[in-house]
């Protein structure tokens, strides 16, 4: 468990600086930490595999730290191009009633048929 936790923890540092990658890079650092846990639990009643637990453990922490970082940016930054950019917001719910007409629409023809077929 330690050194799955180790891959995910250098992983996470590595890929938690680029956008959009760094979501996935979150998620695996977080996952490195439940499996370090893991790994130092085992490792009490083995005695074996305790460092490269601690070690996952340190790396996964810093990769969450850092990805975490960089999705709080991300998100924030495109929250703000959305919110100042004139219309967007108009143009994401014309969007969300044009999609909810078509599932009406949608919905229609599947009584219709399933009134012809019964």
């Amino acid at each position: 468990m330690g050194i799955i936790a180790i891959i995910l923890g250098i992983s996470g540092i590595i890929f938690g600086w680029f956008p959009v990658i760094q979501y996935v890079a979150f998620a695996l650092s977080i996952l490195g930490i439940i499996l370090s846990a893991i790994g130092l639990k085992k490792s009490g009643t083995t005695g074996k595999g305790k460092g490269s637990a601690i070690a996952g453990l340190v790396l996964c922490v810093i990769a969450t730290v850092l990805s975490g970082i960089g999705v709080f940016i991300c998100t924030a930054a495109t929250a703000g191009a959305v919110a100042k950019t004139p219309g967007v917001l108009q143009d994401l719910q014309n969007a969300a009633g044009t999609l909810k007409d078509t599932a009406d629409t949608l919905e229609t023809a599947k009584n219709a048929l399933d009134s012809l077929t019964n």
